[in-house]
């Protein structure tokens, strides 16, 4: 993903953690856990041409949740 020039004094790290699901393993799985304990019952990750591998990640974090 890109922004124009002229907005990327915009993307911070907090913009970026507070709007998407970047994080380390640890905090994904208690982000998503959280979801889980206010009554969510699914979760959707896409996963982008050329992030295949990513798959293997998002399955160790799943896995928590079995």
């Amino acid at each position: 993903m890109f922004v124009k020039p002229e907005e990327q004094q915009y993307v911070t790290a907090e913009l970026i953690r507070d709007t998407s699901f970047t994080a380390t393993e640890s905090e994904l799985k208690n982000r998503i856990g959280n979801l889980r304990d206010a009554g969510y019952s699914q979760f959707t990750v896409q996963i982008v041409p050329g992030q295949e591998a990513a798959i293997e990640d998002w399955g160790r974090v799943f896995k928590a949740f079995d």
